[in-house]
C-alpha cells in the first residue's frame, strides 16, 4: 500500500466563508434540534457527537447542485462480477446554498425542503427506467418523502420508513446509506464523538495519474484499487450514532469523518445490527476534481465500496462527478422528466 507524507487540504471557500458568517446564529433546541441555520457548517468546532452530528448532516459536496454518471458493480463472495448498473443521478439543495445564486435558498422555500435528490437507471435493459425521488425537509419530526418508478408495472409508489432501508436493486446499499448517511437525525438519537489517527485514502487531484475504475479488471477490481490508490495518517473524527430505533436495521452507525478542513468528507462507515455484529462497511474514495477547482469545489467522491459482512457481498460504484451542474432546476424532480433521461 502506498503510503505519502499528510497534506493539508485547504478549505472550500464558500462552504467555509458561509460558516464564518452564519454559525454563531446556530445553537440546540430542548430537544437537540438545530435552531438558526442558514448555510454552511452550524458548529465549526463541535464540542459534542450532537454537533458533530449536524455539521454532518449540513455537509459540504460537490456544490449547492450536482449529477453524475455512475456504475454498480455487483460482487459474490468469491469476487465474481455477478451484474453491473448504470445510473444518473442529480440533486440540488433549496436551503443552505453558499455557492450558486440563489442564495442561501430558493426563493419561496422559506427553510421547509432542505434537498431534492433523484436517479435513474440507464441499464441494463430489464431495470431500464427505474427511478427514484427523495425530498428532504428542514423540519426533523417531518420525514422524507421517497417515491420510486418500476417500469415493468408502470406505476409509482411510495416507500415507507421501512422501505428506505432495503437494498438499492440487491446491492450492498440502502437508500439511507446514501453519502454514509440519509437517515435523517432525530430526538431518538443519542451520539458520541471521539478523535484519532487513521490511515484514510489520500485526496490527490486527479491530474496525479492515479488508478482509474475503468482500466482495472472486474475480477481483480476492488483489490487493485485498495493496494495502488495512495494513502495519508490523518486525524479524522469517529461519529457513533445510535438510533435507539428496534424497529430500524442498525442499532449504531460509526462514520470516520475528515477532521482537517471540517466539510464532511467521511471515509470509512461501519454499521453493526442489533446483536452487536458488524453488518455492513463502506469505504468512500475522494478527490479533487482539479488543482485550480480545489476552492471553488472541493472534493468529489471517484469511487466506493459497500460490503455486506454477513453475506459477504460486495457493492463497487465510480461515479463521473465534474463539476456543479448549472442546468438543475426545481422541474426536473418528476418521473416524466428522469424517463426520458432513461430513454
Amino acid at each position: 500500500v502506498p503510503v505519502i507524507p499528510a497534506r493539508r487540504y485547504p478549505r472550500p471557500k464558500p462552504y467555509w466563508n458561509a460558516t464564518l458568517r452564519y454559525h454563531e446564529r446556530c445553537r440546540l433546541g430542548p430537544r437537540g434540534e438545530l435552531i438558526g441555520w442558514v448555510a454552511g457548517a452550524p458548529f465549526p468546532n463541535p464540542t459534542s457527537g450532537l454537533e458533530l452530528a449536524w455539521d454532518f448532516d449540513k455537509r459540504h459536496m460537490t456544490g449547492d447542485q450536482y449529477s453524475f454518471y455512475g456504475v454498480f458493480r455487483l460482487f459474490d463472495r468469491n469476487a465474481k462480477l455477478e451484474r453491473t448498473f448504470r445510473w444518473h443521478y442529480w440533486k440540488m439543495f433549496y436551503c443552505g446554498r453558499y455557492e450558486m445564486p440563489p442564495l442561501p435558498e430558493v426563493p419561496g422555500n422559506r427553510y421547509v425542503i432542505h434537498l431534492k435528490e433523484a436517479f435513474t437507471i440507464l441499464r441494463p435493459f430489464d431495470v431500464k427506467g427505474f427511478s427514484v425521488i427523495r425530498t428532504r425537509y428542514i423540519d426533523v419530526h417531518r420525514p422524507d418523502e421517497v417515491y420510486s418508478y418500476l417500469p415493468a408495472l408502470r406505476r409509482m409508489r411510495r416507500l415507507t420508513g421501512a422501505d428506505v432501508c432495503d437494498p438499492v436493486l440487491g446491492s450492498d446499499v440502502i437508500y439511507d446509506d446514501f453519502e454514509f448517511l440519509r437517515q435523517k437525525i432525530n430526538p431518538r438519537m443519542t451520539f458520541e464523538m471521539a478523535e484519532r489517527q487513521m490511515l484514510v485514502p489520500s485526496q490527490l487531484p486527479l491530474s496525479k495519474g492515479f488508478p482509474d475504475v475503468h482500466l482495472l479488471n472486474s475480477k481483480r477490481l476492488v483489490g487493485a484499487y485498495l493496494l495502488e490508490w495512495p494513502w495519508e495518517v490523518r486525524p479524522i473524527w469517529v461519529l457513533t450514532l445510535h438510533t435507539n430505533d428496534r424497529e430500524y436495521p442498525y442499532s449504531r452507525r460509526v462514520v470516520y469523518l475528515e477532521k482537517q478542513r471540517l466539510t464532511g468528507v467521511g471515509y470509512y462507515l461501519n454499521t453493526y445490527d442489533w446483536k452487536g455484529r458488524l453488518y455492513r462497511s463502506g469505504i468512500y474514495w475522494s478527490c479533487y476534481q482539479s488543482k485550480d477547482a480545489i476552492a471553488p469545489y472541493g472534493p468529489y467522491t471517484r469511487a466506493c465500496s459497500f460490503t455486506s459482512r454477513l453475506a459477504r457481498h460486495q457493492t463497487f460504484m465510480d461515479f463521473h462527478c465534474t463539476a456543479p451542474d448549472l442546468t438543475i432546476t426545481p422541474k426536473q424532480f418528476t418521473f416524466r422528466w428522469l424517463l426520458r433521461r432513461a430513454r
